[in-house]
Parts: structure tokens; C-alpha cells; sequence
């Protein structure tokens, strides 16, 4: 990156105002959203503390890629991916696909751990870590077409037969955006063998009444623990999908054009959707990413689907 683009950002961050204290942003539960108290802290370490450049070292590390792959209708894009191939002859090929507001950022622990375990001659996977397009440093989507999960599915399966992974078959692991077209590419490729998710959403049958069947005892403390959770989601939890999915347009340019609001916005999910909190500065490394990029307004394709009733949103984090 660019020492200017660099220096930039520090400037916005310095000179973006951040909202006085009200009724809302002093709970630090994020019952109602990010604190400002949370914001004010990663606002000051974004700016004065955090290394761009020791995490673009460490990203740099790892093998990058972008191969160029020909979607059916002969429209060229070129795909960024992280590649750790093995020389151990029955190493398993491996997709991570990210998800959203995700980024390669989501698997860099993994992968500095099978760095550290392995060399090339032992490693057990081939390891392959697209952006999906329209995410850092893939091609944008075209402009007359929304571009959806379903298309990215295409996309990478002709990448892992690209790669020579179509005769031996590989295996997909995806969460969130990333789970949605791990399930694509397993119904459009015979060469994908196994898929894991870690999000998989499933509606109860129509007619089911879901509160009385918990009152009845037909689901387990786990099963009602993930019920109710998809439920509070629904109701507090999916407003970034109606505002990405019905104003595109307006929640690209505005979460798109000040590192601030970005990183609120973005941040209150990694840190809401996660466990465990997520390390600060892996949170400002994903946040990095899609503000050097500007790739926010071309993340949220998916969001336009849900809205129209084409998908059914993810919940639960």
C-alpha cells in the first residue's frame, strides 16, 4: 500500500468527529450497537498504535495469486487468492471461503498455524483462499448485474479445476456468505467431495409453531439456546440487511467514504457475530483491508437477494 494512501487514512481518522455521548452509545452491551466508548478506543489505536505495514508484511508472507477465470458467459475476471500448495502427494486440496464482513483477515491464524507445523513436504492440504469478487483485490463485479453467491460458486469451482483439483476432488469450508456458496459449489460440481459449514440456515416447516413446540419439550436445551438466538437475530439483529439490500447505493457510498463509520459499522459485527472477542488489531486488519480496497459498496451484493426473498438471512452469527 502506498505511503500516502497510508498517511490518508490517518488524516480521516484525526479529523472524523465521533458523536457526543447519549442514551444509546454509552451501553457497553451492544445491546443497541457498537459503544462509543469501543469506537473512540479502536479509532485511537487505528490511528496512533496500529502497524498497517507489519500486518501487510504478514499477509505478504503467505503465497498470493489472482488467476484469471472465464465465467460462462466468457466474462473475464480476475480472482485473488492466499495458496499454500503441498508436496506431500496425498495432500487434500482445502477452499476457505470467507464470509461477510470477512476477508483472507478471517484465516490468517490458521494459516500461520499450519505454517508453523508444517513445511511443504509434510503439509496434509493444499490450502486455497479466494476473495470473492467484488472483495479486496478480486475485480469488481460488472455493472449491470448483481453479482450473488451462486455466481462466485461458478468462479471458484472452475478455479479449483484450473488448479488440477478436478480429477482428484477437493473439499469447501465456508461460514456466513461463505457457507451459502460452499452449499453452490457442492450442488454444480461433482469434484467437490465434502463440504463443513459453520453456518447453515434452516427454516421450520410451514405451519410449525415453533414457541409451542418448545413448551412441549420436542427440542434440546442446545436446540432451544440456538432457536432463540436466530430468533432476538431476526427481530434486533438484521438491520444491516435492509439497509444494504434496499439502499444499496446510500450504504455503499456512506460506509465507503469515511474509515470511521467504516470500521463502526464492520466492527460492531466482527466483534457481535464473534465467541470471542476478536483480537483488536485483526479487527482493524479486516477493516484495513476493505477501506484500501474501497470494496464495501461491492461486498453487499448478497443483501439485495435476501430482501427480495431470494435468500433466507443467516442467523446467529
Amino acid at each position: 500500500m502506498p505511503d500516502a494512501e497510508i498517511e490518508r487514512l490517518k488524516v480521516l481518522l484525526k479529523n472524523s468527529p465521533i458523536a457526543p455521548p447519549n442514551i444509546w452509545n454509552s451501553r457497553d452491551d451492544m445491546t443497541y450497537g457498537i459503544s462509543r466508548v469501543t469506537l473512540v478506543e479502536l479509532v485511537n489505536r487505528w490511528e496512533n498504535e496500529y502497524d498497517w505495514r507489519m500486518w501487510e508484511s504478514t499477509i505478504n508472507s503467505f503465497p498470493q495469486y489472482k488467476i484469471a477465470v472465464s465465467d460462462d458467459d466468457d466474462t473475464p475476471y480476475n480472482v485473488h487468492f492466499v495458496g499454500l500448495f503441498s508436496e506431500n502427494p496425498s495432500a487434500v486440496p482445502v477452499v476457505l471461503l470467507h464470509g461477510w464482513p470477512g476477508s483472507i483477515v478471517e484465516f490468517l491464524p490458521i494459516l500461520l498455524k499450519l505454517r508453523s507445523q508444517y513445511d511443504p513436504q509434510s503439509l496434509p492440504f493444499h490450502i486455497i483462499a479466494p476473495h470473492f469478487i467484488g472483495f479486496p483485490f478480486s475485480d469488481p463485479p460488472p455493472l449491470d448485474k448483481i453479482f450473488t453467491h451462486v455466481d462466485n460458486a461458478r468462479l471458484i469451482s472452475k478455479i479449483m479445476h484450473a488448479l488440477g483439483f478436478g480429477e482428484s476432488g477437493y473439499v469447501v469450508q465456508g461460514g456466513d456468505l461463505g457457507s451459502m456458496t460452499a452449499t453452490e459449489i457442492a450442488s454444480l460440481d461433482p469434484a467437490c467431495k465434502l463440504v463443513h459449514l459453520n453456518a447453515l440456515p434452516i427454516t421450520p416447516p410451514p405451519g410449525t409453531d415453533v414457541e409451542a413446540d418448545i413448551k412441549a419439550g420436542k427440542y434440546s436445551p442446545d436446540e432451544v439456546e440456538s432457536l432463540m438466538r436466530s430468533a432476538e437475530f431476526m427481530k434486533t439483529g438484521n438491520a444491516f440487511i435492509k439497509l444494504d439490500g434496499n439502499r444499496p447505493s446510500t450504504a455503499g457510498l456512506l460506509m465507503g467514504s469515511n474509515p470511521v463509520g467504516l470500521l463502526a459499522w464492520l466492527g460492531e459485527k466482527m466483534i457481535s457475530w464473534s465467541d470471542e472477542t476478536p483480537d483488536t488489531d485483526l479487527i482493524l486488519a479486516n477493516v484495513a483491508l476493505y477501506w484500501f480496497t474501497g470494496c464495501y459498496p461491492t461486498s453487499i451484493s448478497h443483501h439485495r437477494l435476501i430482501v427480495d426473498g431470494n435468500l433466507e438471512p443467516l442467523t446467529g452469527g
